[in-house]
């Protein structure tokens, strides 16, 4: 199972993603075959080792699965064609709806099936997954930088704090999760692109509010080159965009609707790059999981104020001029492990 976990980890290293299971198929601690495979897609996975190969099974083969795959006809043929002696998954699936359901329908096989309580790291890097299926709502990073004094900008320009070493970091974070959401006044102030164009990976989807639609066409969020959605009160204008989608949400209850779109959508994984007072709003609310915070050594005097986190980071690290501090909501941590 150790080793299980090892390819767990490896498959799911981008958060965005969907959920991969990790497989490793053994015979008296000897390592057959191992690999992962998308939720869902078992069958498409094990399709080679149920065709006649030299692969010698015996009665104590064993199959480990990192947590139990989703339940369907197909992967209890594919998975009893394999003449296993047991198999044992390292946690329930993350959904309640299909927790115990594969197990189950093994067990009536006949076939020996063991289920270990998911432990902290299956857990840690399924994080997204389970804040999905358990909390109804996409795993949710704030990512900001101040300047030493405590401010984010300036109300008339745009002020750069962070050094190129962080800003290539913040790239590869764009290619790790499923969207990037701004307030109005980012976009207007920044008019940033949201694109991942200093690392490798691919573009998640960009999503601004726009209340009363009073962005204009010419910013970059607007040239329709990827995937992006206009949240917004008023009623959808008519428009010419092929990849540009416009939502109507209720403002006065932004971030429930917000999250319920987002789960309807399937939307494991959100990061909320600014401005301040829309951090600030997620951070009021509680509705963030963690926070990645840059501390540039410059000074602004006056601007624009930084959101408060009212809690000490649980990780820091320098990056050549720049501080970098994690931040995980002790709040949602401890709910979490108390439903568990």
């Amino acid at each position: 199972m150790h080793r299980c976990l090892e390819q767990s980890q490896r498959a799911n290293q981008r958060p965005a993603l969907p959920a991969h299971v990790a497989w490793v198929l053994a015979q008296q601690g000897n390592i057959l075959r191992e690999g992962f495979f998308v939720d869902g897609q078992l069958t498409n996975a094990f399709e080679t080792l149920t065709k006649p190969t030299s692969l010698v099974f015996a009665p104590n083969t064993c199959l480990y699965l990192s947590f139990e795959p989703r339940y369907t006809p197909e992967s209890i043929k594919t998975i009893l064609a394999l003449p296993l002696g047991k198999v044992i998954v390292g946690g329930l699936h993350p959904s309640a709806v299909q927790a115990g359901r594969l197990l189950a329908a093994l067990q009536t096989t006949g076939l020996k099936v063991e289920c270990y309580s998911p432990c902290k790291v299956l857990r840690q890097h399924l994080l997204p997954i389970y804040h999905y299926y358990q909390q109804k709502r996409p795993y949710l990073l704030l990512k900001y930088a101040q300047s030493q004094d405590g401010f984010m900008g300036q109300h008339d320009r745009q002020v750069w704090l962070t050094n190129i070493f962080s800003k290539r970091l913040v790239h590869r974070w764009r290619g790790e999760t499923n969207a990037i959401l701004v307030g109005t006044n980012t976009a207007l102030l920044d008019n940033p692109q949201l694109t991942n164009r200093y690392f490798v990976g691919k573009q998640a989807l960009r999503i601004v509010l726009d209340r009363n639609l009073r962005l204009p066409p010419h910013l970059h969020l607007f040239d329709d080159q990827y995937p992006t959605w206009i949240i917004t009160a008023q009623a959808i204008p008519m428009h010419h965009y092929k990849q540009t989608r416009y939502f109507q949400l209720d403002f006065e209850q932004l971030l429930p609707n917000l999250m319920k779109l987002l789960h309807q959508q399937q939307i494991f994984h959100l990061t909320i790059e600014g401005g301040a007072q829309l951090l600030q709003h997620f951070i009021t609310a509680g509705y963030w999981d963690e926070a990645r915070v840059f501390s540039s050594p410059q000074q602004l005097e006056i601007g624009i104020a930084a959101p408060q986190i009212q809690q000490s980071p649980q990780r820091t690290v320098q990056l050549l001029s720049d501080q970098l501090r994690y931040y995980f909501n002790e709040n949602i941590r401890t709910s979490a492990q108390e439903t568990r």
